[in-house]
């Protein structure tokens, strides 16, 4: 049985994500606090503790940081899960935290729960307009949780470009790491192709513009200019919160993943596709490294980058 068309709603986590939830559910769909909006968040000083018991659909927006070796981190989602597992009637979780694949099919099934996920593709400049105007809007669910689709689209704004896509939980939670993989790999070819352009003018004689040259490059609309800025943030590569940690997450669950294959040509295949998304990160270290940057130093919120990018004086391109 699906969930009532206006259920009461859960948010977990009131950063980026869950505020621009919360501002949707009290602006556009005439929800109140505390009679069908539950909000909670551990930081007091946002001043969201309700009792998220009282949901009949909970969105967990909270953090996946990095652990020590790059793998994410999900305990805080499992954290949310479980405490809420037992609640009668059981709710149905809704995971927007970036989480590998795989994650919810493991706790839908370990805590016998209803779960779906739905990536979020929101940036920090223009999160308000992101959400409320998505490329696409995704729900992928958990084995048993295929009924709540139709529902979870309906609390959700419409993609007028893409529509709504539903699939499985695995292959959504995949979109999502696979789509920062590739915002990052881009930064990391207009930065590559900036430096074989500086490499043909110290051999040539011949200067060459490389900020007119991406955009050349970009122009084309198979290609687009989305991640082509070479300083963005006043640094060179890619930084940020998200595309280090998910880079990272994704290598390493992809190297765990590799190391249970048996079929001998899909891993000789899989190994190199690993190890050309590998490059592409190896080369985001160097090129951190010339700037006197490390991954620790840019791996934060736009806002914090911008604080300390206005400290660094560049010493590769001055």
């Amino acid at each position: 049985m699906e969930k009532p068309k206006n259920p009461k709603i859960g948010i977990v986590g009131l950063g980026m994500v869950g505020e621009q939830m919360r501002r949707y559910y009290e602006e556009k769909r005439g929800y109140r606090r505390l009679v069908n909006l539950f909000c909670y968040d551990v930081d007091g000083r946002k001043l969201y503790h309700d009792n998220i018991a009282c949901a009949d659909v909970i969105f967990v927006c909270v953090p996946t940081p990095s652990l020590r070796d790059g793998s994410c981190d999900t305990n805080v989602v499992e954290r949310v899960i479980s405490k809420y597992a037992d609640k009668k009637p059981s709710p149905v979780f809704v995971i927007r935290s970036t989480v590998v694949p795989g994650t919810c099919e493991r706790f839908a099934q370990k805590y016998n729960v209803l779960i779906l996920f739905n990536p979020e593709f929101l940036t920090e400049a223009n999160a308000w307009e992101d959400f409320m105007y998505p490329d696409r809007q995704i729900v992928g669910a958990a084995s048993g949780a295929e009924c709540h689709t139709k529902s979870i689209f309906f609390l959700l704004p419409h993609s007028e470009r893409g529509g709504d896509i539903a699939m499985t939980s695995t292959e959504a939670e995949f979109v999502k790491y696979c789509s920062n993989e590739f915002g990052a790999r881009k930064v990391c070819f207009a930065n590559q192709t900036a430096v074989r352009a500086a490499l043909y003018s110290a051999v040539l004689g011949a200067p060459m513009d490389e900020h007119k040259i991406l955009n050349a490059i970009g122009l084309d609309r198979r290609i687009g200019q989305s991640w082509m800025t070479l300083d963005y943030n006043h640094f060179r590569g890619y930084g940020g919160y998200c595309f280090i940690k998910d880079m990272n997450a994704q290598i390493e669950e992809d190297l765990r993943v590799l190391s249970q294959i048996k079929d001998a040509t899909l891993y000789v295949l899989a190994r190199a596709a690993i190890q050309a998304i590998k490059a592409d990160r190896d080369f985001n270290r160097e090129l951190l490294r010339s700037q006197k940057l490390s991954e620790e130093d840019v791996s934060c919120h736009d806002t914090d980058l911008l604080e300390r990018a206005a400290k660094i004086v560049s010493v590769l391109f001055p």
